[in-house]
């Protein structure tokens, strides 16, 4: 009921809102904004013209956060004279400031379920901080798809998004998800065939080397190969194989040659 009285509030707010041009949270915004102004000091015209800006920028994407927050600027475009000083901004802006601080409050409760409950409120500059952190905790784990569907769920319930949008939206994220998913999928299929294929190189490989020296090579179930070596007699050895008990520096024609004793 209170949003619908400032929706109502305004004539062209109200027709924007029924002809779908902006969304119900939106049109609640403008209206709000409506009435922070001072309109018993702006002409007709005046009015006029905030609510067509206010509209405007809802149109073009604005959020209602946004919209919450421009009455400064809808001042300086219809009624230049009626806008704050700088200084005025300033100290609006320290009076919210101390007010946010000594309204705030914070409690964690525990559900017993494994859960805790959190209600409160905080200041902006420490809302936006704690937003970001509880927002990495809840949202670890979850895929962008995930995320952002959330967003909308969210955006749709402060009537930032009409119901057509929100299905739009909704509609193209999941078929991006199912794209996303098939992706994924076909990615790790490319790769296990690539890991296969790998194998298979390496297996011949390793046999074709096998099949040159007559070593063994088995592989287990893992493809993980077990090299066997040949069971030669020594003479069979090549020249300088460790298994050899010749020294192998007779063998090697740049180390001097021993004279034995008893020819």
């Amino acid at each position: 009921m209170h949003q619908a009285s400032q929706i109502t509030a305004d004539p062209d707010v109200r027709d924007a809102a029924l002809a779908g041009t902006v969304s119900p949270g939106k049109a609640a915004a403008i209206g709000r904004v409506l009435r922070d102004l001072p309109w018993a000091e702006m002409t007709p015209e005046q009015n006029r013209a905030a609510a067509d800006t206010l509209i405007g920028q809802a149109a073009g994407g604005a959020t209602t956060r946004q919209i919450a927050g421009s009455t400064d600027k809808v001042l300086e475009q219809v009624a230049p004279n009626l806008a704050p000083s700088p200084e005025g901004r300033a100290a609006e802006a320290e009076r919210q400031r101390r007010q946010a601080i000594r309204e705030r409050h914070l409690t964690f409760t525990d559900t017993g379920t494994g859960s805790v409950r959190i209600l409160g409120q905080v200041p902006q500059m420490e809302g936006d901080l704690l937003r970001s952190v509880v927002g990495a905790c809840v949202e670890r784990g979850r895929g962008d798809e995930r995320r952002e569907l959330e967003a909308l769920k969210y955006q749709r319930a402060t009537g930032d998004l009409s119901a057509g949008e929100y299905l739009a939206a909704r509609t193209a994220l999941q078929e991006r998800e199912r794209r996303t998913t098939a992706q994924r999928q076909a990615d790790s299929d490319d790769e296990h065939r690539g890991s296969l294929l790998t194998l298979d190189a390496r297996r011949k490989l390793l046999k074709a080397r096998s099949a040159s020296d007559q070593w063994r090579i088995d592989f287990d179930e893992t493809g993980r190969p077990h090299v066997h070596p040949p069971r030669r007699m020594r003479g069979d050895l090549p020249p300088g194989h460790p298994d050899t008990r010749e020294n192998s520096a007779r063998t090697d024609p740049d180390q001097p040659q021993q004279t034995p004793l008893i020819a």
